[in-house]
């Protein structure tokens, strides 16, 4: 992933197995966000499905800056922010669980939404946020009020 200053993206991820089976995991996975990810870059929205999760992020100065890591010769903060992130959630549920492995099935992927000839950031916006709904993971009453709030009936 490369980050560009200022620049907004979409950040998503997902696995072939439940990694959020609770609300504690949820948190958790919160709390490392605001740890690594918060002094990187400004968080826009986010949705954590059960077996994934998507961000929109805009990038402070902090998040593109280069440095050097000992695996590669360097390296943006925002990706070692994201890396660290996933890193130490998979060490932690694979402790709980008595697993081994990645938990995550594929590379973290990054767009970049700043494209004006389109509306992408906006469907991206928009998906993002209706996740939960499509998927029926929140009951009718909050599905009507999401659904009233994204397209301005409130």
């Amino acid at each position: 992933m490369y980050f560009e200053e200022d620049c907004t993206y979409h950040i998503y991820n997902r696995s072939n197995e439940v990694v959020f089976e609770d609300r504690a995991n949820y948190i958790f996975f919160l709390q490392k966000v605001r740890k690594h990810i918060m002094p990187c870059a400004h968080i826009l929205c986010y949705c954590l499905m059960p077996n994934h999760f998507h961000f929109i992020v805009k990038v402070k100065k902090e998040g593109a800056v280069f440095f050097v890591n000992n695996r590669v010769n360097e390296m943006q903060r925002l990706t070692r922010a994201f890396g660290t992130v996933l890193s130490s959630y998979t060490q932690a549920i694979n402790t709980k669980k008595k697993r081994r492995g990645s938990l995550f099935a594929h590379k973290t992927r990054a767009k970049l939404l700043n494209d004006t000839k389109n509306d992408y950031a906006f469907s991206c916006f928009m998906y993002v946020h209706q996740n939960p709904i499509l998927a029926h993971l929140v009951n009718k009453r909050v599905r009507r009020v999401i659904r009233q709030t994204l397209t301005g009936a409130l």
